[in-house]
């Protein structure tokens, strides 16, 4: 064989770092869009936007920070919704 030795156990191992460095950047951003979610749900009962009363309002550097990092994890959600897909295909390939 043309390969190192070790090659298939460092691969693997790379890829089980990068599937727990995923799940806990999925769990990170799930948690990210709740606190969101529920900001925005203060705003709609309440007219109380939690984000910019405790960080000196809508426009301070840190609440746009905070709204900034928040829209990212939310974007990072979206790929939850292709994930399960994604590794069916790579399942059936790999069987084939």
């Amino acid at each position: 064989s043309s390969r190192p030795v070790g090659y298939t156990n460092a691969k693997s191992l790379l890829e089980g770092i990068k599937e727990v460095f995923r799940m806990v950047i999925d769990k990170i951003a799930l948690a990210l869009a709740i606190i969101g979610a529920l900001n925005w749900g203060s705003i709609g009962l309440f007219q109380f936007d939690i984000v910019a009363w405790a960080f000196g309002g809508q426009g301070a550097a840190v609440s746009r920070v905070i709204y900034t990092i928040v829209a990212l994890a939310g974007i990072w959600c979206i790929s939850l919704f292709f994930r399960d897909r994604e590794e069916l295909l790579e399942h059936r390939d790999s069987n084939h």
